[in-house]
């Protein structure tokens, strides 16, 4: 009889350790996959935005930009836009 329980507990606790293992599995591949697709927008979001000819900072290098920041063209954008130039001149200049 006490063999018996000893199986069952030891054939019990080998599929709840599999079970846990391929929860965790799902999980961390999960997580990965969905990092991995929100960098890419970004990415494909960010470029999109760096070859937009619409903004007045299209295609300045970043003397250009800092100079341009200066300017009242630059204080007088939408603050959207205005956080856009700067997001650029971040990611462009170091």
């Amino acid at each position: 009889m006490k063999l018996a329980v000893k199986i069952i507990l030891g054939v019990s606790i080998g599929i709840i350790t599999i079970f846990a293992i391929m929860i965790a599995v799902v999980l961390i591949v999960g997580v990965n996959t969905m990092s991995n697709m929100e960098g890419e927008f970004l990415d494909m979001a960010h470029e999109i935005r760096m070859t937009d000819e619409t903004n007045p900072w299209f295609g300045m290098n970043c003397n250009e930009m800092l100079d341009f920041s200066a300017s009242d063209h630059h204080n007088g954008m939408h603050d959207s836009m205005h956080l856009e130039f700067h997001e650029h001149y971040l990611l462009q200049c170091p």
